[in-house]
């Protein structure tokens, strides 16, 4: 076992409490028809999967976002009132250098990772620090979960080398702040596409997964296919933001009933059931997260079959023709 050893001073708690961080809601929004659309989450869903505060579920709440179809805007403004004693003899960094402030993000589920820069200062500073950045990301380029860090980093070490201080510019001195978002909609949790099949039913299930474990829950390895070339199509319309349709509410009922039993009998569904061994933003945790927040009954197929209706009806509206 090994472990890293800093010889260069980084943010403390003591040192975080002087420099009187603070840090407003963070804000999302995407573009629809042309226009920024701030997005208003589903407060109850978060509340329901007992999330804490620096985890946020992306839900909207009138079912319009889509990740595969839209894309997100997260925007983050705070400030550091003392921004002063981050530099000098009790600070992180020597009187003359720089110190910057980026937003590091990755997303483990989705393969991707980034770093943004935000904002420069040195010791001149007056008065409060304003940092404020929008991370802007295009639709289908997120999924599972996203975990995004406001970190410190010396940006321009001092032309003198000082003991106990970083020298080397981009080296991280701390995390100020973290957030997790889990982009887990109604429409990002259910991978459904429109195929042109003649020959095949309304709707039907595909399966291209090789670990329940590892591969993602996403429409290459499990989906949930609309057939835009059968005669009944346009009862269902395959638009995802018509999730209270009570046609199509049906046909996804169907469909994760499907799904569930299926994964059910692979050899890993204990550890899936115990919340155990799976990769974020893989089938094994989709189902997890299925069956237990939502209490779906998986005793017997009928139970599981009846769960998953009236749990779906309960969230989605279900109202009738």
């Amino acid at each position: 076992m090994s472990s890293e050893l800093k010889f260069y001073r980084e943010m403390n708690e003591k040192l975080f409490m002087k420099i009187g961080y603070e840090a407003e809601p963070v804000s999302l929004s995407h573009t629809l028809n042309g226009q920024i659309r701030k997005l208003v989450l589903e407060d109850d869903a978060q509340f329901e999967m007992g999330l804490d505060e620096n985890t946020v579920l992306i839900e909207d709440k009138d079912a319009i976002w889509d990740v595969n179809e839209h894309d997100l805007n997260i925007h983050f403004k705070c400030y550091i009132n003392n921004p002063q004693f981050l530099f000098g003899g009790n600070g992180v960094a020597t009187d003359d250098a720089k110190v910057g402030f980026a937003l590091r993000w990755h997303s483990k589920s989705s393969k991707q990772r980034g770093t943004e820069k935000v904002k420069v200062i040195d010791r001149s500073i007056e008065g409060r620090c304003v940092l404020e950045h929008t991370l802007k990301f295009s639709e289908k380029k997120l999924f599972g979960e996203l975990t995004v860090e406001l970190v410190l980093y010396l940006e321009e070490p001092s032309s003198v080398v000082s003991p106990s201080y970083a020298s080397n510019s981009g080296t991280v001195l701390g995390v100020l702040d973290f957030k997790n978002f889990v982009i887990d909609g109604q429409s990002s949790a259910f991978p459904i596409v429109e195929v042109h099949a003649p020959e095949a039913p309304l709707w039907y299930v595909t399966f291209n997964y090789t670990d329940v474990m590892s591969d993602s829950f996403t429409e290459e390895n499990i989906a949930i296919n609309l057939n835009m070339a059968h005669k009944n199509y346009n009862i269902v319309s395959g638009k995802k933001e018509q999730m209270n349709n009570p046609v199509l509410t049906e046909i996804i009922s169907s469909a994760l009933h499907v799904i569930v039993e299926k994964v059910m009998k692979e050899d890993d569904s204990q550890n899936i059931l115990n919340g155990n061994g799976f990769e974020s933003g893989s089938i094994g945790e989709a189902i997890f997260y299925f069956i237990t927040t939502f209490n779906w009954d998986i005793s017997s197929p009928e139970k599981l079959a009846a769960s998953i209706r009236n749990d779906w009806e309960s969230r989605v509206g279900g109202e009738g023709f």
